[in-house]
Protein backbone atom coordinates (compact mmCIF):
# COMPACT_ATOMS: atom_id res chain seq x y z
CA UNK A 1 0.00 0.00 0.00
CA UNK A 2 3.07 2.56 0.52
CA UNK A 3 4.58 1.26 -2.53
CA UNK A 4 1.11 2.35 -4.63
CA UNK A 5 1.47 5.82 -2.07
CA UNK A 6 4.63 6.33 -3.65
CA UNK A 7 4.67 5.18 -6.83
CA UNK A 8 1.38 7.50 -7.37
CA UNK A 9 3.01 10.49 -5.82
CA UNK A 10 6.43 10.10 -7.73
CA UNK A 11 3.83 10.19 -10.95
CA UNK A 12 2.67 13.59 -9.63
CA UNK A 13 6.13 14.94 -9.08
CA UNK A 14 7.66 13.78 -12.79
CA UNK A 15 4.69 15.30 -14.10
CA UNK A 16 4.87 18.88 -12.62
CA UNK A 17 8.42 18.43 -13.35
CA UNK A 18 8.27 18.10 -17.20
CA UNK A 19 5.37 20.95 -17.01
CA UNK A 20 8.00 23.23 -14.96
CA UNK A 21 10.78 22.27 -17.10
CA UNK A 22 8.44 22.83 -20.33
CA UNK A 23 7.28 26.00 -19.08
CA UNK A 24 11.08 27.10 -18.16
CA UNK A 25 11.82 26.44 -21.98
CA UNK A 26 9.18 28.22 -23.08
CA UNK A 27 10.27 31.39 -20.85
CA UNK A 28 14.08 30.84 -22.50
CA UNK A 29 12.83 30.97 -25.98
CA UNK A 30 10.52 33.94 -25.22
CA UNK A 31 13.45 36.00 -23.84
CA UNK A 32 15.94 35.03 -26.55
CA UNK A 33 13.21 36.15 -29.12
CA UNK A 34 13.32 39.26 -27.24
CA UNK A 35 16.84 39.85 -27.14
CA UNK A 36 17.02 39.16 -30.65
CA UNK A 37 14.13 42.18 -31.13
CA UNK A 38 16.32 44.56 -28.91
CA UNK A 39 19.44 43.81 -30.72
CA UNK A 40 17.85 44.27 -34.30
CA UNK A 41 15.59 47.72 -33.03
CA UNK A 42 18.76 49.00 -31.54
CA UNK A 43 20.44 49.11 -35.21
CA UNK A 44 17.31 49.91 -36.73
CA UNK A 45 15.87 52.74 -35.14
CA UNK A 46 14.70 56.11 -36.05
CA UNK A 47 14.23 59.36 -34.53
CA UNK A 48 11.03 61.30 -35.46
CA UNK A 49 11.10 65.08 -34.74
CA UNK A 50 8.23 67.16 -35.60
CA UNK A 51 8.45 70.61 -34.20
CA UNK A 52 5.82 73.16 -34.25
CA UNK A 53 7.58 75.37 -36.91
CA UNK A 54 8.15 72.72 -39.52
CA UNK A 55 5.67 71.46 -42.03
CA UNK A 56 7.24 67.91 -42.79
CA UNK A 57 9.42 65.50 -40.25
CA UNK A 58 12.63 65.54 -39.73
CA UNK A 59 14.43 62.11 -39.25
CA UNK A 60 17.83 60.78 -38.14
CA UNK A 61 18.93 56.75 -38.61
CA UNK A 62 22.16 55.23 -37.37
CA UNK A 63 23.01 55.82 -40.95
CA UNK A 64 21.11 58.75 -43.09
CA UNK A 65 19.63 61.57 -42.59
CA UNK A 66 16.47 63.23 -43.53
CA UNK A 67 16.45 66.41 -46.13
CA UNK A 68 14.87 68.43 -43.92
CA UNK A 69 16.95 67.56 -40.90
CA UNK A 70 19.98 68.20 -42.51
CA UNK A 71 18.79 71.75 -44.25
CA UNK A 72 18.05 72.86 -40.37
CA UNK A 73 20.63 71.72 -39.11
CA UNK A 74 23.24 73.88 -42.09
CA UNK A 75 20.81 76.79 -41.66
CA UNK A 76 21.00 76.60 -37.36
CA UNK A 77 24.97 76.08 -37.70
CA UNK A 78 25.31 78.30 -40.29
CA UNK A 79 23.24 81.38 -38.61
CA UNK A 80 25.55 80.36 -35.29
CA UNK A 81 28.61 80.92 -36.86
CA UNK A 82 27.84 83.92 -39.53
CA UNK A 83 25.29 85.75 -37.09
CA UNK A 84 27.68 87.10 -34.39
CA UNK A 85 29.02 90.14 -32.31
CA UNK A 86 31.57 89.85 -29.33
CA UNK A 87 29.28 90.26 -26.88
CA UNK A 88 27.97 87.02 -28.22
CA UNK A 89 30.25 85.17 -29.01
CA UNK A 90 30.55 82.54 -26.01
CA UNK A 91 27.11 81.52 -26.26
CA UNK A 92 27.61 81.32 -30.09
CA UNK A 93 30.87 79.60 -29.79
CA UNK A 94 29.57 76.39 -27.15
CA UNK A 95 26.26 75.53 -29.44
CA UNK A 96 28.88 75.36 -32.48
CA UNK A 97 31.24 73.21 -30.63
CA UNK A 98 28.52 70.95 -29.13
CA UNK A 99 27.70 69.57 -32.34
CA UNK A 100 31.55 69.73 -33.87
CA UNK A 101 33.20 66.12 -34.77
CA UNK A 102 35.30 65.45 -32.05
CA UNK A 103 38.34 64.57 -33.78
CA UNK A 104 38.10 68.46 -35.41
CA UNK A 105 37.32 70.18 -31.56
CA UNK A 106 41.45 70.95 -31.53
CA UNK A 107 41.36 72.56 -35.08
CA UNK A 108 37.70 74.51 -34.35
CA UNK A 109 38.38 76.27 -31.13
CA UNK A 110 41.74 77.66 -32.53
CA UNK A 111 39.33 78.89 -35.53
CA UNK A 112 37.04 80.40 -33.48
CA UNK A 113 39.04 81.70 -30.62
CA UNK A 114 40.80 83.81 -33.74
CA UNK A 115 37.35 84.92 -35.24
CA UNK A 116 36.85 86.01 -31.37
CA UNK A 117 40.14 88.01 -31.00
CA UNK A 118 38.92 89.81 -34.39
CA UNK A 119 35.22 90.50 -33.41
CA UNK A 120 36.69 92.10 -30.48
CA UNK A 121 39.85 93.76 -31.59
CA UNK A 122 37.97 95.62 -34.93
CA UNK A 123 34.38 95.87 -32.87
CA UNK A 124 33.15 93.80 -35.73
CA UNK A 125 29.39 92.26 -35.68
CA UNK A 126 28.08 90.70 -38.35
CA UNK A 127 24.35 89.29 -39.27
CA UNK A 128 23.56 86.44 -42.23
CA UNK A 129 20.30 86.02 -43.92
CA UNK A 130 19.53 82.83 -45.54
CA UNK A 131 18.17 82.65 -49.11
CA UNK A 132 18.57 79.07 -50.56
CA UNK A 133 19.48 76.03 -49.08
CA UNK A 134 21.04 72.63 -51.31
CA UNK A 135 20.66 69.55 -49.71
CA UNK A 136 23.11 66.93 -50.84
CA UNK A 137 22.18 63.83 -48.61
CA UNK A 138 23.90 60.78 -49.90
CA UNK A 139 27.36 63.10 -49.06
CA UNK A 140 25.68 65.11 -46.12
CA UNK A 141 26.10 68.12 -47.30
CA UNK A 142 24.51 71.96 -47.59
CA UNK A 143 25.03 74.08 -49.59
CA UNK A 144 23.28 77.70 -48.31
CA UNK A 145 22.85 80.95 -50.47
CA UNK A 146 22.83 84.51 -48.61
CA UNK A 147 23.50 87.70 -47.40
CA UNK A 148 26.05 89.04 -44.97
CA UNK A 149 25.62 92.48 -43.15
CA UNK A 150 28.55 93.50 -41.89
CA UNK A 151 29.30 96.20 -39.05
CA UNK A 152 32.17 97.75 -38.24
CA UNK A 153 32.40 100.07 -34.96
CA UNK A 154 28.55 100.70 -35.88
CA UNK A 155 29.48 101.27 -39.69
CA UNK A 156 27.58 99.50 -41.99
CA UNK A 157 29.33 98.01 -44.94
CA UNK A 158 27.49 97.05 -47.92
CA UNK A 159 25.94 93.86 -48.03
CA UNK A 160 27.95 90.94 -49.69
CA UNK A 161 26.11 87.84 -51.29
CA UNK A 162 28.05 85.00 -50.13
CA UNK A 163 27.42 81.07 -50.20
CA UNK A 164 28.39 78.70 -47.86
CA UNK A 165 29.04 74.56 -47.71
CA UNK A 166 28.62 72.54 -44.42
CA UNK A 167 29.97 69.17 -44.41
CA UNK A 168 28.41 66.72 -42.08
CA UNK A 169 29.98 63.13 -40.43
CA UNK A 170 26.90 60.54 -39.54
CA UNK A 171 28.02 58.47 -36.31
CA UNK A 172 25.91 56.25 -35.00
CA UNK A 173 22.93 58.27 -35.29
CA UNK A 174 24.62 61.20 -34.59
CA UNK A 175 24.85 63.86 -36.92
CA UNK A 176 28.25 65.85 -36.81
CA UNK A 177 29.83 69.11 -38.56
CA UNK A 178 33.18 68.85 -40.33
CA UNK A 179 33.71 71.96 -42.30
CA UNK A 180 32.11 75.17 -42.80
CA UNK A 181 33.59 76.94 -46.13
CA UNK A 182 33.14 79.12 -47.86
CA UNK A 183 32.50 79.47 -51.96
CA UNK A 184 32.62 81.96 -54.89
CA UNK A 185 29.49 83.42 -55.13
CA UNK A 186 27.83 82.06 -58.44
Amino acid sequence: MDIQFYQSRLKKLLRHQHIAWRLNMGLMAMLFLMLGLIYWLIGHSRTVIIPATLSEPIWIESNRVSNSYLAEMGVLLLNQYLTISAPSFNLKRNLLLHHIAPELMGYWQKQLTALEEKLKHDDIAMVFFTHAIEVDSQHLVVTIKGDLQTLIHETRMPIKPVRYQLHFQLRSGRLWLTTIEELQHE
